[in-house]
């Protein structure tokens, strides 16, 4: 026994088996750390897309707050719009579509809804409600 011993403590280096369990287990942790890597993309770029249609739905609002209440009335109850400006999301045809709900012959409900196709294929939309005024005088 004790030959065999030693004729283990001298040997140097690593064996075949040893480097593939190696290089298997370093396989696995770099395949999880780069799917992290591209989900964590992939929501980014979600939600930069998800800010730009809101700043799309606002300034449409914006441009109807902009505009006589009697013009307001009249775009009732809804129409749709392209959005004018270019930003990632123009990449991904967006439509825009305005309601607009009188609640009183003094207040009307304005509520704008962006939809976009996102950048992994599937539907998106953004959403805001606004009121509008007769006297200007608007609260979101």
């Amino acid at each position: 026994m004790t030959a065999y011993k030693s004729t283990l403590s001298h040997k140097k280096g690593m064996s075949l088996l040893e480097v593939l369990l190696a290089l298997t287990i370093l396989s696995i942790s770099l395949t999880g750390v780069l799917s992290g890597l591209v989900n964590g993309q992939r929501w980014f770029a979600t939600t930069r897309e998800m800010g730009q249609a809101a700043a799309v739905a606002q300034q449409e609002i914006e441009r109807l707050r902009a505009m006589e209440y009697t013009a307001v009335e009249a775009l009732a109850p809804q129409y749709t719009f392209a959005p004018d400006t270019e930003t990632e999301l123009s990449k991904h045809a967006p439509v825009g579509t305005v309601i607009i709900t009188s609640i009183n012959p003094n207040q009307v409900q304005v509520f704008s809804r962006v939809v976009w196709t996102d950048s992994m294929g599937g539907s998106r939309a953004e959403e805001l409600t606004s009121l509008i005024t007769k006297n200007g005088i608007s609260k979101q």
